[in-house]
């Protein structure tokens, strides 16, 4: 990857340094783009990359095993992807299949490079960003690992955890197995998603089994390389056109039409203090999300319009 173009603005974080975690905009054309800051918490990482008592596998890259030096510049050596910093975090989530590497690589690159983000207003959520969901009223983000349910399904569970800084909670945005929705593409009110879990790549999951703790719809990852079955399809319920980033919108699932929810039931070991996250039939405040840290690809041109889908 080449040097990137930036205007001047907030400097990225130093991948050896703690400090704030950075959303990231990018664009989808064909050339390198600039990237865009806009906000986040701070990073704080075990040696397995796991938070909220749950253990998870290994961290690829830089966390796992040993990383090459990328090289010198005006004499100085560009420092190793730590992973504390969010370039560690995304670099170890770029290993997974259907995290989208190249996007992912791009983010590395730059943050290795100390190029500087310029500023932007775009505001929607795009086909192919990889982002954080958080449950607005239990303030929790939804979260899997490979760890399997002991009971229902047995497929690998899907949790919600408060730590933000946790690199299991990275879901990337699909459209269905048709390809309906090009990266970079704003994603409508109404329209059919599949959420793939970047770490582990399989995709958000439920299916007619019993969660484990309320009885409610279980709600599951499932499939290989972010391919799995018609019930990982979940329609985005929203007010207006589009799927804005600071609005917060419901998941309805395809299949079975239950609303993908959270309410508060608590595991305990392996994974104590992570919530259920079920199915629930009615829409309520439990099931509204809202879209939080990741990189999100810059928004297309698309005819203005409007609908109500919330």
């Amino acid at each position: 990857l080449g040097a990137a173009r930036a205007s001047p603005g907030s400097s990225l974080v130093s991948p050896r340094r703690r400090g704030p975690i950075k959303t990231f905009l990018v664009s989808p054309g064909p050339s390198q783009p600039p990237l865009a800051e806009a906000g986040g918490g701070s990073l704080r990482r075990g040696p397995n990359g796991s938070r909220g008592g749950a253990p998870c596998r290994p961290a690829i890259g830089c966390c796992g095993g040993p990383c090459r030096r990328i090289g010198r510049r005006r004499r100085r050596k560009r420092p190793l992807p730590s992973c504390r910093s969010p370039a560690g975090a995304m670099w170890s989530a770029g290993r997974g299949r259907a995290a989208g590497p190249a996007l992912l690589g791009l983010l590395l690159a730059l943050s290795l490079s100390g190029g500087r983000a310029a500023k932007t207003d775009a505001g929607l959520v795009t086909c192919g960003s990889v982002l954080k969901l958080f449950n607005t009223q239990h303030r929790v983000r939804l979260h899997s690992h490979d760890i399997k349910y002991g009971s229902g399904s047995g497929q690998q569970s899907v949790t919600g955890v408060e730590a933000s800084d946790d690199a299991n909670s990275y879901w990337r945005i699909r459209g269905d197995t048709e390809g309906g929705c090009p990266r970079g593409s704003p994603v409508r009110c109404g329209q059919a998603v599949r959420l793939t879990h970047v770490l582990t790549g399989k995709n958000l999951h439920t299916h007619h089994f019993p969660s484990p703790l309320t009885n409610n719809q279980e709600v599951s990852a499932f499939g290989e390389d972010g391919e799995g079955d018609d019930l990982d399809l979940w329609t985005v319920r929203c007010s207006g056109l589009h799927w804005e980033r600071e609005a917060a919108v419901r998941f309805q699932h395809v299949g079975t039409s239950v609303f993908l929810s959270v309410t508060g039931e608590q595991y305990g070991s392996p994974i104590r203090g992570q919530h259920e996250v079920h199915g629930m039939a009615s829409a309520s405040a439990h099931n509204k999300w809202k879209a939080m840290e990741g990189v999100f690809i810059k928004p297309s041109p698309e005819a203005p319009g409007g609908h109500d889908e919330l």
